[in-house]
């Protein structure tokens, strides 16, 4: 794991993000290309969020306490 701070990138410019591992207690929500926005989810420790195994790109995350 890794902090994520203002302007790290994540990821790989040149191919899509399909998941994201968090660790932490928070709400989120993603939107996935093809599918669109999940529904609100409170994660209470690790979670993964978008579309494993799919090959389905993240296309937003909403992150909030």
């Amino acid at each position: 794991y890794d902090k994520v701070n203002d302007g790290k990138q994540v990821g790989e410019s040149s191919h899509q993000l399909e998941c994201l591992q968090l660790k932490g207690a928070f709400k989120y929500r993603v939107h996935i290309a093809y599918f669109g926005w999940s529904n609100w989810t409170t994660a209470d420790g690790i979670c993964t969020l978008g579309s494993v195994g799919m090959h389905w790109g993240i296309e937003a995350i909403e992150i909030t306490k």
